[in-house]
């Protein structure tokens, strides 16, 4: 007898969403199966109501709570898990294990969601022990069905299991399949236009997305705030599924902003409130357009069902939702705010994606029907049993243990941000990866908040590396001054490995981290990092202080406590080795530092002019003291004493309003005009570098950072004035470089050479020059070098075991 567990039909708040949903249609899909006929059977939970017809329960399937004698008295051989992650998912197979032990147990697996957004969702011990039994639920099973190859390959590629997989799909409810009657489309229309009245058949877009960031509503919202005024009057976006009345009250005032920025005008979003399944597929056959901007899904249901329904559609194209819709002219950059846009422009108002979309039906016969996924599930239920190795629990039950690569090629893992994390690092993580994939065997683990790469198949959420903590040789961790890297130090805590700098200076890294620690208190955590790794006398009244400039000011970088599990470090400067080794002293030991300089852009963007008469000089980037953008202003107001030239400061990207206030005030009094450009994405902001006729770029004191916006200007072939000294160190033949000491009227005079026809006639040829050094292929081959040479288990290896 095949036993199927039913648990996830006992849950009342859960039977009608998405695992809910899919439990029951494959049920009902299975009992019309002549060839399961009295040989299938379920079980539930004995401490939950028992499931019936009301909760999806199929009347011809016969269920009992899931108790020793009743797997016995049916004579249960195999035990189908379809919901590994239920209360009793872990008891109900014990109980199969002890009555069978031949017996097979094989599990549905949906996503792996929670671990990729593990702040989200695994917020506390609790959380997470409970997730922890789900995995062995999985780890348990003898065979696995995923509900799409998405699905199939994060199981294998996050867990690391070997266990057989395989991908069954997901179905649309049968009445999705059939046209709606006119006259009950009529009436549907009519119903609801009368509460929402901006409601015109084939004149609006639809789409149908909820709160959480793997929605990725809001870049959706975004979009849509951007387009023109009559665009937005003739194709009204309508939302389903965002509940929440904040929710929908934040994203109204978002869109309102962005629309106000661009057009001067409102923004009118709609949101439907609920849907029966007969409204929903009356609005996607009705609507102009429906747009899927997901991030992550497990399968992404809404699409197919919108695809089924004859709707014309748009969508990401990441995760699952390419296999729904691989159509890639319909697939747009989720990241990217222009190219969703343009999709949305395009998809309206032509039919040329339509048309694409008639084509594709015709030749795929594109359906996701459920006798097809009974089909599929009954061949894995008759498929040869491949015994699988087995992997234990860690002893805190939190994560996995695998086995190590056995391999010859050695492995390496990189943590770190990656876009939309608003941090330069995750920017140049994202350049600089793929390269490094294809230099050597290379994954990168993606801290909180980032979303990996399209197209890039090396790319795994930051929770996933505990639990292949095994399968690596050596673990590289990215590292910066700012709260986007408290995931990635808080892992280097649990798993020692090299430490990649990109900045030396971790105060602001070692507030936010404290915060988590100490429950807001960021001061506590300091100023026990000050007693104990800095104990003079100076560290002693600062701790005293609670004054994060002060603090700054001293020179005390917090390395110390940071990066006590640091193998060795990469740098990118010997400005940067040598602060480091003065802020770890002694804590340094045998451990030994390694500089790689920042990677310079392809130069294929760049772009050669003249200088405007009225000079544009760019501050780039959050402006903050740090920066000295006071100082900065007053250059740029001697260089238009000295030249006789208007000039303009353009702060590009955003800062904190009220500080731009002030210096729009500071520099209006030195007769200088300030204007600023707010967040930008990256089509706008490269293309507001390229307007620049000079990069002006300062610090009030060294982090023992680079600038990826330097090398960034540079590959655009803006000229660079700048005093940051590592950049000095490492670019000085293409940058006009000032001293930390420089006042406004020296840094004057080099915006003048900046501006001069001499320099910039001969910033092409050096920039080529510099470019054969320090392109991204030739800066992935030094560090995986660097590497080696730092891993106490690579050292001895020869490059060849690297090197792809």
């Amino acid at each position: 007898m095949i036993v199927l567990d039913i648990e996830a039909l006992q849950n009342p708040d859960y039977r009608g969403r998405g695992i809910g949903r899919y439990v029951s249609n494959l049920l009902h899909s299975l009992t019309q199966l002549s060839s399961l006929s009295g040989k299938i059977s379920a079980v539930y939970n004995p401490r939950l109501d028992a499931p019936g017809a009301e909760a999806g329960v199929p009347s011809e399937l016969k269920s009992f709570p899931a108790t020793r004698s009743n797997l016995r008295a049916v004579n249960a051989q195999t035990l189908v898990t379809l919901s590994p992650f239920e209360k009793s998912m872990n008891a109900t197979q014990r109980l199969f294990r002890e009555y069978s032990p031949g017996g097979r147990i094989i599990t549905l697996v949906y996503d792996l969601i929670p671990l990729v957004y593990e702040a989200d969702y695994l917020r506390t011990s609790r959380d997470r022990l409970r997730y922890s039994f789900g995995l062995e639920a999985i780890r348990n099973s003898d065979v696995l069905m995923a509900i799409s190859e998405y699905t199939k390959d994060d199981i294998s590629r996050i867990l690391g299991i070997t266990t057989p997989i395989h991908s069954i799909g997901t179905g649309v409810a049968d009445h999705f399949f059939q046209p709606v009657d006119q006259k009950l489309s009529d009436a549907t229309f009519a119903r609801l236009s009368s509460r929402y009245p901006r409601l015109r058949r084939g004149d609006f877009i639809f789409s149908v997305s909820g709160m959480h960031k793997s929605k990725n509503i809001a870049a959706l919202i975004e979009s849509y705030a951007g387009c023109t005024p009559a665009f937005r009057s003739r194709f009204p976006l309508f939302l389903v599924g965002v509940k929440d009345e904040n929710g929908r009250q934040d994203l109204k005032r978002r869109a309102n902003l962005i629309s106000a920025k661009s057009s001067g005008q409102h923004c009118d979003l709609q949101f439907f409130d609920h849907l029966s399944d007969e409204d929903l597929k009356v609005l996607y056959e009705g609507c102009r357009l429906f747009a899927y901007p997901s991030l992550y899904e497990g399968y992404g249901l809404p699409l197919a069902e919108a695809l089924i329904s004859g709707a014309t559609c748009v969508t990401s194209g990441v995760t699952s939702l390419a296999e729904i819709l691989p159509v890639k002219p319909l697939h747009f950059n989720p990241h990217d705010i222009a190219d969703i846009r343009t999709k949305l422009v395009r998809g309206c108002e032509s039919n040329d994606y339509r048309d694409l979309l008639l084509e594709w039906r015709a030749k795929s016969g594109a359906r996701f029907d459920w006798a097809t996924v009974a089909k599929k599930f009954i061949d894995v239920l008759d498929s040869e049993l491949v015994q699988h190795r087995r992997v234990e629990l860690g002893p805190d039950r939190s994560s996995l243990n695998f086995s190590p690569s056995t391999k010859a090629r050695a492995k390496l893992a990189v943590v770190g941000p990656m876009p939309p994390a608003e941090t330069g690092i995750a920017g140049y993580n994202r350049k600089l990866f793929p390269i490094l994939a294809k230099t050597a065997d290379v994954s990168m683990f993606i801290a909180e908040g980032g979303m990996p790469l399209i197209g890039t198949e090396k790319a795994y959420p930051i929770s996933a590396l505990l639990a292949a903590r095994n399968n690596f040789d050596e673990v590289i961790y990215v590292l910066g001054n700012s709260h986007h890297h408290i995931n990635t130090l808080e892992v280097l805590n649990r798993r020692p490995g090299i430490v990649w700098l990109h900045d030396i200076r971790l105060l602001y890294l070692a507030y936010s981290y404290g915060a988590k620690l100490e429950s807001g208190d960021s001061w506590k955590y300091l100023k026990r990092c000050l007693r104990e790794y800095y104990g003079t006398p100076d560290a002693f009244s600062l701790a005293g202080l609670q004054n994060l400039e002060k603090v700054n000011q001293s020179g005390i970088l917090f390395a110390r406590p940071l990066l006590q599990n640091a193998t060795g470090f990469v740098v990118h400067s010997e400005n940067a080795r040598e602060m480091l080794v003065k802020d770890l002293g002694d804590y340094l030991g045998g451990r030994t530092i390694e500089v790689v300089p920042l990677a310079i852009d392809d130069l294929s963007a760049r772009i050669e002019r003249p200088v405007s008469h009225a000079v544009k000089v760019g501050l780039i980037g959050y402006m903050a003291p740090v920066r000295a953008p006071e100082k900065a202003i007053s250059a740029v107001a001697c260089f238009s004493e000295l030249t006789a030239r208007p000039a303009e400061v353009r702060i590009v990207g955003r800062s904190d309003e009220s500080y731009l206030q002030y210096l729009a005030k500071y520099a209006a009094n030195l007769g200088v005009r300030l204007t600023s450009t707010g967040f930008l994405d990256d089509t706008a902001y490269l293309s507001e570098i390229k307007s620049l006729d000079v990069a002006l770029q300062l610090r009030e004191r060294s982090n023992g950072e680079s600038s990826a916006t330097v090398a960034e200007c540079i590959a655009l072939g803006v000229p660079v004035v700048t005093n940051i000294q590592s950049v000095r160190e490492q670019w000085s033949e293409v940058v006009l470089c000032a001293n930390s000491l420089s006042q406004s009227a020296e840094i004057a005079i080099l915006l003048t050479e900046a501006c001069s026809e001499d320099f910039r006639s001969t910033l092409s040829a050096r920039t080529s020059e510099l470019h054969a050094r320090m392109s991204y292929s030739a800066i992935a081959r030094q560090l995986v070098h660097a590497f080696l040479r730092l891993s106490p288990s690579l050292r001895d290896s020869p490059p060849g075991e690297l090197f792809l």
